[in-house]
C-alpha cells in the first residue's frame, strides 16, 4: 500500500514573512522557561543561537532571556539576548539585499543607547541561493545559508512538532531539488537543477574570479539561467563566455560587450577567429544565425550541448573539460586579435 504524505504547510506558506515567523518561533524556544516544555525544540533553538554567535566568532553567552521583535524598524527579525546583545537577522528567500538596507539596519541598532556597537551580531539568513555575498559581507553581515540551517534542523528528529517537521521537510526538499543535477537526466532538469549545477561550476571555475557569477535572466521567450566567466577587457571591448540553460535550451556562447559599438566588421573578425581556433580543440563552434551590431553581441557559439552525460547522468569532469577548452579558445582569440590591432597601429603610425 502506497504511503500518502501529509500536506506540508510550507508548500503554501512560502513567503519571507512565513519564514520570518518560523525563525522567530524557533528562536523563542531557546528561552530558559521552555526547556522542560519541549527539550528538543529548546535544544534546537539554542543550537541556532549558538550558530549565529559562532558565525561572528563569539562564544554563546549564558542565556537568561530572549526578546524577539519582528519587523522592528523594518528589520526582519531583531533578537535581543539578555536585554543587551542584539542580533540583526535579515531573512531572504529568493531576493537579495538592496537599497543600502543592511548598513541602515546596523546603524539604527547602534544608535540605541541600550546597545553597544561591538555587541551587535549581523546575520544574513538565506534559505534559497544566490551567486555571491560580496556586498553582504562587506556590510559586516555573516551569511547563514540553507546548508547551515539544515545542519542544525536535521540533528533534531524527536521534536513531535508538525510545524517544525514541515519546515525541515520543506528545506530538505529545496536542497534535494538544487542537487538534482547530479541524479536527473538532462530532459528532466529544472531551474533548481541549473542552480545547483552553476553553484558547483562556480566553485570549480570561479575560485579566483570575482566576476564569475550566475543568475536567472527573464526574457520574452521564457528566460534562462545564465552563467558568466573568463572576463577580459581590451581596446574598449569586454569578452567572456556565457552559459544559458532552461528546460528547452542549453547554449555556450562567446559574448562581446562595449559602451560604444564598433564597426560590424570588428564583430565579424572575432567570430571568424574563434571559429578558426576551435578546430585546434575539437570543438565545433559556429557563427550565430544573425551577427548583431549593438552593445552586447554573441559572436560565436557551440553548436551542441556543452554538458557531457554518461549513462544518462552528468559527467562533471568531462563537462568542465569542455568549458576549459572554450576558455582557452577565447584566450587565444584575444591574443591573436590584440596582436592584429598592435600591428595595424604600427603600420599606420
Amino acid at each position: 500500500m502506497r504511503m500518502v504524505m501529509s500536506p506540508n504547510l510550507f508548500s503554501y506558506a512560502t513567503s519571507e514573512l512565513s519564514q520570518d515567523a518560523f525563525i522567530c518561533w524557533l528562536l523563542k524556544w531557546a528561552s530558559p522557561e521552555y526547556k522542560d516544555v519541549n527539550s528538543e525544540l529548546h535544544a534546537c533553538g539554542t543550537a541556532l543561537l549558538t550558530a549565529f554567535f559562532a558565525k561572528d566568532g563569539r562564544a554563546t553567552p549564558l542565556i537568561e532571556s530572549i526578546e524577539i521583535k519582528k519587523q522592528y524598524e523594518n528589520i526582519d527579525i531583531l533578537c535581543v539576548i539578555n536585554n543587551r546583545l542584539p542580533i540583526i537577522i535579515e531573512d531572504k528567500t529568493n531576493t537579495g539585499a538592496h537599497s543600502g538596507q543592511l548598513e541602515r539596519y546596523y546603524n539604527q541598532i547602534c544608535s540605541r543607547k541600550e546597545f553597544s556597537e561591538c555587541d551587535v551580531v549581523r546575520i544574513f539568513f538565506k534559505t534559497h541561493d544566490q551567486s555571491n555575498y560580496i556586498k553582504v559581507e562587506d556590510d559586516g553581515y555573516r551569511v547563514f545559508t540553507r546548508t547551515d540551517f539544515l545542519g542544525i534542523l536535521n540533528q533534531y528528529t524527536q521534536t513531535h512538532s508538525d510545524i517544525y517537521n514541515d519546515f525541515k521537510t520543506y528545506l530538505n526538499d529545496l536542497e534535494t531539488n538544487v542537487q538534482s543535477y547530479r541524479t536527473m537526466p538532462k530532459e528532466k532538469w529544472t531551474k533548481s537543477s541549473w542552480t545547483g549545477f552553476y553553484m558547483a561550476l562556480k566553485e570549480i571555475l570561479g575560485q579566483n574570479d570575482t566576476a564569475c557569477n550566475w543568475k536567472y535572466i527573464p526574457n520574452q521567450t521564457g528566460g534562462f539561467m545564465g552563467f558568466w566567466w573568463n572576463f577580459n577587457t581590451a581596446n574598449g571591448l569586454t569578452s567572456h563566455v556565457q552559459l544559458e540553460g532552461n528546460e528547452n535550451v542549453n547554449r555556450l556562447v562567446f559574448k562581446l560587450k562595449t559602451a560604444t559599438p564598433p564597426p560590424r566588421s570588428h564583430y565579424a573578425s572575432w567570430s571568424k577567429t574563434l571559429i578558426k581556433l576551435s578546430s585546434e580543440f575539437d570543438l565545433h563552434i559556429t557563427k550565430p544565425k544573425r551577427l548583431g551590431s549593438g552593445r552586447s553581441v554573441t559572436v560565436a557559439l557551440l553548436n551542441k550541448d556543452f554538458r557531457v552525460f554518461n549513462e544518462g547522468l552528468l559527467d562533471m569532469d568531462a563537462t568542465v573539460a569542455v568549458l576549459a577548452k572554450a576558455k582557452r579558445i577565447l584566450d587565444k582569440a584575444r591574443t591573436a586579435l590584440e596582436e592584429a590591432v598592435d600591428q595595424q597601429t604600427v603600420a599606420t603610425a
